[in-house]
C-alpha cells in the first residue's frame, strides 16, 4: 500500500471516530493532520513543476513546429533521405525510357516542382 492510500486510510478511520463522538488521541490526530497537509504541499509542488515543464515544452514545440522537430529525429531523417533516392530513381527511370512524353509537360512540371520542395535533387 503506498505512502498516500495508507494515510488516506488513517484519516477516514479517525474521521469516522470524530463522527461517532468517542474519544481519539488529539496528538496523533494532528500529527495526522500535519503530515496529510504537509504531502498535499509536495504534492501541489509536484504538479506545479510538471505543469511548468509541459508549458515549456509546448511553447518550444510551437516555436520550431512540429515537422521540425520530427525532421530533426535521426531515424526519420534517415526515412527521409531513402524516399528521396527512391523518387529520384523513379523520375530517372521515367525519363531516361520515354515514360514522359512532350504533351506531358504541365503535369512533369507540377511533379518536377513537387519534387523539388521535398528536397528531390533532380
Amino acid at each position: 500500500m503506498s505512502m498516500l492510500s495508507a494515510q488516506c486510510d488513517e484519516l477516514r478511520e479517525r474521521a469516522k471516530v470524530l463522527r461517532q463522538g468517542r474519544w481519539s488521541d488529539g496528538a496523533d490526530d494532528a500529527r495526522l493532520m500535519e503530515d496529510a497537509a504537509d504531502t498535499i504541499w509536495e504534492l501541489r509542488g509536484m504538479v506545479h513543476k510538471e505543469r511548468a515543464e509541459a508549458d515549456r515544452l509546448r511553447d518550444e514545440l510551437e516555436a520550431v513546429g512540429t515537422a521540425a522537430y520530427l525532421y530533426g529525429r535521426d531515424d526519420l531523417k534517415a526515412d527521409n533521405a531513402k524516399l528521396r533516392e527512391l523518387v529520384a530513381s523513379v523520375w530517372r527511370l521515367f525519363t531516361e525510357h520515354g515514360a514522359v512524353h512532350p504533351s506531358d509537360l504541365p503535369e512533369v512540371d507540377a511533379v518536377r516542382n513537387d519534387m523539388r520542395e521535398l528536397g528531390v535533387e533532380i
